[in-house]
C-alpha cells in the first residue's frame, strides 16, 4: 500500500527540520571547541608569562643582592653598629669574590666585580677595626687581605685599614709598616684627610711604642697635610677629649705606654707650638 502523500511530506520536513538542528549543534559545538581551545591557550600564555616573570625576578634579586646587603651594611657603619654589619658584609663580599672568579666571558665583567669587591672590602675592613673586639674576626682579616693584596689599586686605603686593625691588635711593628706604606704612596686620588689619618695612626703608634718625638713629628706631617683637623693649636685645644677618646682608650688597654707617652706628647706639643710663635 502506498504511503499517503501528506505522510511523506510530514517525513521530509521532519527530516529537513533536523538536519537544521544537528547543523547548529555541530555549529555551536565547534565554536565552543574553539573558544575552551582559546581560553585554555590564554591560560597557557598567562602561565608562561607568569613563570618568565619570576624567572627575571629572580635573576634580578640575585644580581641585586649583593649590593642590597652591602647598602644595608654600610648604614649599620654609619649608626656605628660595626657588629652587626659585619656578617652582611662578609656575604656581600664573598658574592663579588665568587662572581670575579667565574666572570669568564669578558675582561669587563671581571673589573666589574673586583672592583666591587675592593669597595665592599675597605668598609668591611672599617667595620672589623671599630668592632669591640677587632681579634675576633683575625679569619675574616686574613681572608680581606689576601685579596686586596691581590687585586687592590696601589692607594693608601687598603695599608691605611690595615694599619688600624694592627694598632688595636697589638702588632705596633706591622701597624708602623703599614702606615708607612700609605704614606709613602703617590695617590693623587687620596683626600687629605685620609693621608693625614694615615699620619695620625703613625702618631698613635708612636704613642703606644712609647716614641714621643716620632709621634710629634707626624702630627706635624698631619697638620701640613690638613691643618683643620691636626695643626698644633686644635691638636692642644683638644687634648682632653683626644685622651677620653673611645678609641685611645681601647689603645691604652693595648699598649700599656700609650697613657705615660700621650701626657708627655701635649707637653712636647705646646713646646713646638711655643717655637712656631
Amino acid at each position: 500500500m502506498r504511503q499517503p502523500k501528506e505522510d511523506r511530506d510530514s517525513i521530509d520536513k521532519a527530516q529537513e527540520k533536523k538536519g537544521w538542528i544537528d547543523w547548529i549543534i555541530k555549529g555551536v559545538n565547534t565554536w565552543v571547541g574553539l573558544i575552551l581551545t582559546l581560553v585554555a591557550f590564554g591560560g597557557l600564555i598567562v602561565y608562561l608569562l607568569v613563570c618568565l616573570d619570576q624567572f627575571v625576578e629572580g635573576k634580578i634579586q640575585k644580581r641585586l643582592e649583593p649590593f642590597e646587603l652591602y647598602a644595608y651594611a654600610l648604614s649599620l657603619n654609619h649608626q656605628e653598629q660595626y657588629d652587626d654589619a659585619i656578617p652582611l658584609f662578609e656575604k656581600s663580599f664573598d658574592i663579588f669574590i665568587e662572581r670575579n672568579k667565574g666572570a669568564t666571558n669578558s675582561f669587563e665583567d671581571k673589573k666589574l666585580y673586583e672592583n666591587q669587591g675592593i669597595t665592599v672590602a675597605y668598609d668591611y675592613m672599617f667595620a672589623i677595626n671599630n668592632s669591640n673586639i677587632p681579634n675576633k674576626y683575625h679569619d675574616k682579616y686574613d681572608r680581606i687581605k689576601e685579596f686586596l693584596d691581590k687585586e687592590r689599586p696601589n692607594t693608601v686605603f687598603a695599608d691605611n685599614e690595615f694599619g688600624w686593625y694592627n694598632l688595636r691588635t697589638g702588632n705596633l711593628a706591622e701597624a708602623e709598616k703599614n702606615f708607612q706604606a700609605a704614606v709613602s704612596i703617590y695617590d693623587a686620588s687620596a683626600t687629605k684627610e685620609t693621608k693625614a689619618k694615615s699620619f695620625w695612626g703613625l702618631t698613635l703608634t708612636y704613642l703606644a711604642k712609647g716614641d714621643v718625638k716620632k709621634a710629634v713629628e707626624n702630627t706635624k706631617n698631619a697638620a701640613a697635610i690638613h691643618p683643620a683637623e691636626y695643626a698644633l693649636p686644635v691638636m692642644i685645644a683638644s687634648a682632653e677629649s683626644i685622651k677620653k677618646d673611645k678609641w685611645h682608650r681601647e689603645i691604652a688597654t693595648v699598649h700599656p705606654a700609650f697613657d705615660a707617652s700621650i701626657e708627655e706628647y701635649f707637653k712636647e706639643l705646646k713646646t713646638e707650638l711655643g717655637k712656631q710663635k
